[in-house]
């Protein structure tokens, strides 16, 4: 009896260390047709993002005077609907609901682990062109692989699009971003 739970137990222990840290550096995941960065940060944050992204380093700016947009809080400027907004939101929520396996969503269920969506909107499409991901580096998502952040990636691509308002269609992009606590 004694050597069953021995086993059992080294079992157990064995398969709690065999998770993989993918995001312990700073690196490239090289996939099937798509290039992928990881950067942490000084504040221990794990930043993933297409390499192919751009946006990431452009200011936002006025379209026709390049003057650098900032909204202020006080600010009451409509950028796309409230309507598409609801209606990004229910489609965002599925996605990442249903992006990770059942043992994935274990992992992260109950522990506190945010994952930070950070995304940019086509002023003239309503589409988003490019995402990144953001997480704490002691976060349980660290263990899930790079094809998980890039179906992801592809979903809020191909599924979500804005009416964008009068005051949006003024800017270059969009800046959004939309959390997912497990």
């Amino acid at each position: 009896m004694r050597t069953i739970t021995f086993i059992t137990l080294l079992f157990c222990v064995t398969n709690l260390f065999a998770q993989t840290n993918y995001y312990a550096e700073n690196k490239e995941f090289n996939e099937s047709g798509y290039t992928y960065v990881c950067e942490l940060t000084r504040s221990g944050d794990v930043v993933l993002r297409n390499k192919e992204y751009k946006l990431t380093e452009d200011d936002l700016k006025f379209k026709d005077t390049g003057n650098k947009f900032i909204q202020l809080d006080h600010e009451e400027l409509e950028l796309f609907t409230y309507e598409s907004w609801l209606e990004f939101r229910r489609i965002f929520y599925d996605i990442i609901r249903h992006a990770f396996s059942e043992e994935e969503m274990k992992l992260l269920r109950g522990a506190d682990n945010d994952l930070y969506v950070i995304m940019f909107i086509n002023t003239e499409t309503g589409k988003i062109y490019e995402v990144s991901f953001n997480f704490f580096y002691k976060d349980s998502l660290k263990y899930i692989p790079i094809s998980v952040y890039r179906h992801i990636e592809l979903q809020l691509k191909s599924r979500c699009s804005f009416v964008i308002a009068e005051d949006g269609k003024n800017i270059n992009y969009i800046y959004l971003w939309d959390c997912f606590e497990f």
